[in-house]
């Protein structure tokens, strides 16, 4: 017999216990509905579908877990997993957060050192050469009204030296990126990158990455951090809020701990991909963090995921919008 899960199920166990879940979905309730609801007839149904759709339901429930423990295969199964975790990890008392990656291969890096050989001489602060970067990123924008009009709209422009540039430049450079990596707080959202590139292309040769935090992966920050004897070193759990260019980086206490924001200035994007930022001060080695597996999403599933995705509204569009001028 084949092996699977983590309590050592054979296949035909599950089977057996799957059969008994999907009883559940049989035409008739298991128990009476609650007294405030009146009484339906037959000729007077609320519920306009007949019986005839509870096979498929039912074979939503055999293929739940057919490829193992760690693999993902659709959108309900992604549901059912990652819930059933979090239900398990804490009763949903605070918020999860996700993220996806298209090849299961890569390291947990950002794109600004995955690109570069990237020494750091002092992992307090913002290096030389995120501040040359930005710089570059900054005129670019400025620069061209085309792209200027496509992040602010006709919203406020920001000031050159506002920590909110971080954030731009993580959602819309088209060389570097920053030294954060994104999560989101929605499971479709991660789904779709766990599928395809920003380009839109799928890769089938191999299995996509959906990491899930069952809590903030990070340090947050806070205007005003308890701080020993009032101006001594921060002994709360939270960073001091940094809100200019130069200092949003700045670092106090240990090195060892993620950092985790919230976007300063909420472009589109990051409102689209209900998106949030993760960055460790070692930001040329893999982010520490607390990661339920991660899950492997099965290559030969991706396209059929996308296409779940699109009917309930989560498309490229819709997740990235439509900037031809930058890097997809």
């Amino acid at each position: 017999m084949n092996t699977i899960g983590h309590r050592g199920e054979t296949q035909e166990i599950l089977t057996i216990r799957l059969a008994r879940l999907s009883g559940r979905c049989g035409s008739t309730p298991l128990d009476d509905p609650p007294s405030h609801v009146p009484p339906a007839t037959d000729a007077a149904r609320d519920f306009h579908i007949n019986d005839g759709w509870l096979p498929i339901v039912e074979e939503e429930l055999f293929r739940f877990n057919r490829y193992g423990t760690e693999y993902i295969a659709s959108c309900s199964e992604a549901l059912l997993k990652c819930h059933g975790i979090k239900r398990a990890y804490d009763q949903f008392g605070n918020t999860m957060f996700f993220r996806g990656e298209h090849r299961y291969g890569w390291a947990l890096l950002p794109r600004f050192s995955r690109n570069r050989e990237l020494t750091i001489e002092d992992c307090h602060k913002v290096t030389p050469q995120e501040l040359d970067a930005m710089r570059r990123f900054q005129e670019g924008v400025l620069g061209d009204s085309t792209k200027s009009a496509s992040i602010f709209g006709d919203g406020r422009r920001l000031g050159t030296e506002n920590a909110g540039w971080w954030h731009l430049m993580q959602h819309y450079d088209d060389v570097d990126a920053t030294r954060m990596i994104d999560v989101t707080t929605s499971i479709f959202c991660a789904l779709y990158f766990a599928c395809a590139d920003w380009d839109g292309s799928v890769d089938e040769s191999v299995d996509g990455k959906l990491y899930m935090f069952p809590y903030q992966p990070g340090r947050g920050d806070t205007p005003n951090p308890e701080r020993f004897r009032k101006t001594g070193p921060i002994i709360s759990g939270e960073d001091e809020t940094q809100s200019t260019l130069e200092d949003y980086f700045t670092v106090e206490g240990s090195l060892e701990y993620p950092r985790f924001r919230t976007a300063i200035y909420r472009n589109d994007r990051a409102l689209a991909q209900d998106g949030y930022f993760v960055w460790q001060p070692m930001f040329t080695s893999p982010l520490k963090t607390m990661q339920i597996l991660p899950f492997r999403v099965y290559r030969d599933a991706k396209r059929e995921i996308i296409a779940e995705l699109a009917s309930i509204g989560y498309t490229r569009d819709r997740i990235l919008g439509n900037h031809e001028w930058i890097r997809q």
